[in-house]
């Protein structure tokens, strides 16, 4: 009795269909995969742009001077503010192209934010939280200035304050995206002493080569000594720590580059920071090339836009967030 089988044409025939399926599936997994991919990057960057809006949020709403309820929005033509400040460097840029209702959209390199932060002031601040640690900024000091840290706060490493410079700004990475050139977006804080506090270490004479000991600290080389300064001191643009020379390079230079230490990377691969204000008296958000408070004269500013714009290196497309901030 002849046992029945398949013949070798029928089993070639099979174990073609049998490739070409696998080829099918296989195709199907690695688009899958490639998809997948793809919406995982777009979220990462979303959630990282997200990230940096809350962060800039939370720095624009606080209380920039040490006089409440002064704010931007109510700042007086003159005479300036003795105590805080606010600088904005935003000169114009032409348009690089309009969305589908033809507004125009922007971007900008050299744009940056410096200002005071206070979080010892205002209605929204609940008193009771300020006794908290987080809701302190925070620098590692030497000895002699962490010992005048408040006293429920002293570690011996550390000095705390509710008050700080805080600057944002670009620096190139040296990559670029079709050769557009990218840049890392910069948060820097140099906190600020109590007047007690600064009174103290300015006191002791410390020489200005001292400086990278106190990198998270508001102070200044002025004659051959450190000088450490308060919310009261910056309102003088000559007192501030984190300085801006022209053009728009980053901070002035001792040695190294002291107002890179301690500064933190928000963001990778952007492409721009456009910072635009919407003056008291104007229509609409504009440029603005120098606005210092601590010149005269300052005039109110009612709202802050912010437009970040990143280029994902996955995806090989850009994203883009606005903020929006009341002053």
């Amino acid at each position: 009795m002849k046992r029945k089988g398949l013949t070798i044409t029928e089993m070639l025939v099979s174990l073609a269909l049998i490739l070409f399926i696998m080829a099918i599936l296989s195709e199907a997994f690695v688009s899958g995969l490639g998809s997948f991919r793809q919406l995982r990057a777009i979220g990462d960057m979303d959630q990282k742009l997200r990230a940096a809006a809350v962060i800039l949020r939370n720095d624009l709403r606080a209380d920039h001077f040490n006089a409440p309820p002064l704010k931007l929005s109510t700042i007086s033509i003159s005479p300036p503010p003795t105590n805080g400040f606010f600088w904005i460097a935003a000169p114009p840029v032409a348009p690089d192209g309009v969305d589908s209702e033809g507004i125009p959209s922007y971007i900008a390199n050299n744009h940056a934010l410096h200002f005071s932060v206070n979080l010892g002031a205002g209605e929204h601040i609940d008193t009771a939280r300020l006794k908290r640690p987080e809701n302190y900024f925070v620098a590692v000091v030497p000895g002699n200035l962490a010992a005048r840290s408040p006293i429920q706060f002293r570690d011996g490493s550390t000095y705390r304050s509710q008050h700080a410079e805080v600057a944002y700004f670009l620096r190139p990475n040296g990559w670029n995206a079709n050769g557009t050139p990218l840049y890392a977006l910069y948060r820097k804080q140099a906190v600020l002493l109590e007047e007690e506090d600064a009174k103290f270490m300015n006191s002791l004479g410390l020489p200005g080569g001292a400086w990278p000991q106190y990198f998270d600290v508001s102070c200044k080389d002025e004659g051959g000594t450190l000088h450490f300064h308060t919310i009261e001191d910056v309102a003088n643009p000559n007192e501030r720590s984190l300085t801006w020379p022209t053009p728009f390079r980053i901070f002035s230079e001792r040695g190294e580059n002291p107002n890179l230490r301690g500064a933190d990377i928000l963001l990778t691969d952007v492409i721009g920071f456009t910072v635009r204000v919407f003056p008291d008296k104007g229509s609409d958000f504009q440029f603005i090339p120098n606005y210092d408070t601590g010149n005269s004269p300052p005039f109110p500013i009612r709202a802050i836009e912010i437009t970040l714009r990143v280029w994902d290196m996955i995806t090989e497309q850009s994203r883009q967030i606005t903020i929006i901030q009341d002053m």
